[in-house]
C-alpha cells in the first residue's frame, strides 16, 4: 500500500481497503498526501479524525482494481474531445481531459472516457465531515463537508480508455469554513453541460440521449421524495417538495444552459458572487441531481456505445 513521508495538514478523506484504514488530504505546502497511518497527520487532523470517528458516520471501503492507490488534486474540465463515430447503431465513446497536481506539485492532464468520468460522478464521490472553524453561534460549531472522488483504475480496454492506477481525486475547497460542496457542484455541473452540449450538435441518429437525462432525472427524485419523505442517500439531508423545485431549476439555468446565439458559454468556474450565494445548502439538491443526471447519462451512453 502507500506510505508518504508527508504530514497532512488538512484531512480531507477518510476510507478503509479491506480493514485497513486510508487518509487523505493536503500537506502544509497545498500537496495532496495519502497514507495509512495516522502517526502521518497533523495535530489538527488527528482531532478532525477522532471528532469523524466519534460521530459515526460511515467510512467507504474503496474497491481497488490495480492495488496502486494514488492520490491528485483535481482542478478543473478541459473540453470535451468528440471522437468520430463508427456508426450510427454503435457509437464511439468520446474524452475529456482534467487537470490534476499530484505529490510532488507536478501539474498534468488525465484522459477520462465519457462513460468512466459519468460513472465516477455516480457512483465515485467520498464524504467526509470536520468541524468549520467558525462558531454558528456561542454554544454551536457546525461541521463542514469535505467531498472527494474515487476513480477505480483500468486497464485500456473497454469503456476505461487509458491504462490508470486506481486514484483518489482531491477537491480544495475555496472557502475552508464552508467546505468544498461549492466546487464539486461547479466541477461536476460543467463536465455534465460541456457533454450535453457535444451531444447537442451530434447528427440526428448519432446522439448518446443526454438531451433527455435531464427530465429523466427530475422525474426520478420527485417520485423518490413522494415515496419517502425525503432523498435517497445517506449523504444528504431530507428537503421539501418547494425547496427541491426552486434549487433545481435555478441549477439547469444557470448551468446547464448551453447560449444558442453561438456566444462562447460562461465558464462555470467564475460564478458571480450573486450566483454562489444560492450554492450553500441548497448545492445539496443540486448535487443530488446531476449525480442523477450522471447516472441517466451514463446509462445512455452505454447502450448507444456498446449496444447488445
Amino acid at each position: 500500500m502507500v506510505s508518504s513521508k508527508n504530514s497532512i495538514e488538512e484531512l480531507s478523506l477518510v476510507a478503509k481497503v479491506g480493514s485497513r484504514p486510508l487518509y487523505a488530504g493536503w500537506s502544509v505546502s497545498g500537496l495532496p498526501v495519502l497514507t495509512t497511518s495516522s502517526t502521518d497527520l497533523s495535530e489538527k487532523a488527528r482531532e478532525d479524525l477522532k471528532t469523524f470517528n466519534k460521530s459515526d458516520s460511515l467510512i467507504p471501503k474503496l474497491p481497488l482494481r490495480n492495488n496502486q492507490l494514488s492520490v491528485v488534486i483535481l482542478s478543473v474540465a478541459g473540453p470535451v474531445q468528440d471522437m468520430k463515430d463508427q456508426s450510427a447503431r454503435k457509437l464511439t465513446q468520446d474524452t475529456i481531459k482534467v487537470s490534476v497536481t499530484d505529490t510532488r506539485g507536478d501539474s498534468s492532464e488525465i484522459t477520462l472516457g465519457e462513460l468512466e468520468v459519468l460513472r465516477m460522478i455516480a457512483d465515485g464521490l467520498i464524504v467526509f465531515q470536520r468541524l468549520g472553524t467558525v462558531l454558528d453561534t456561542a454554544d454551536r460549531q457546525e461541521a463542514v463537508e469535505i467531498y472527494s472522488f474515487f476513480l477505480p483504475g483500468s486497464d485500456g480496454f473497454g469503456e476505461d480508455i487509458t491504462e490508470r492506477p486506481d486514484q483518489l481525486l482531491l477537491v480544495k475547497p475555496t472557502n475552508d469554513n464552508v467546505g468544498n460542496l461549492i466546487d464539486i457542484v461547479i466541477f461536476i455541473s460543467d463536465v455534465i453541460k460541456k457533454l450535453i452540449a457535444n451531444d447537442r450538435r451530434q447528427p440526428a441518429g448519432y446522439k448518446k440521449g443526454y438531451l433527455v437525462a435531464e427530465d429523466e432525472a427530475e422525474k426520478q427524485i420527485a417520485k423518490q421524495l413522494a415515496k419517502e419523505g425525503g432523498l435517497f442517500s445517506f449523504l444528504y439531508v431530507p428537503v421539501t417538495k418547494e425547496e427541491n423545485k426552486s434549487t433545481l431549476k435555478d441549477l439547469l439555468t444557470d448551468f446547464l444552459m448551453v447560449p444558442t446565439d453561438g456566444s462562447k458559454p460562461v465558464n462555470p468556474l467564475m460564478v458571480p458572487v450573486e450566483k454562489k450565494a444560492q450554492f450553500s445548502d441548497p448545492s445539496k439538491d443540486n448535487l443530488l441531481l446531476l449525480r442523477t443526471i450522471a447516472a441517466k447519462m451514463y446509462l445512455h451512453a452505454k447502450s448507444r456505445i456498446n449496444p447488445d
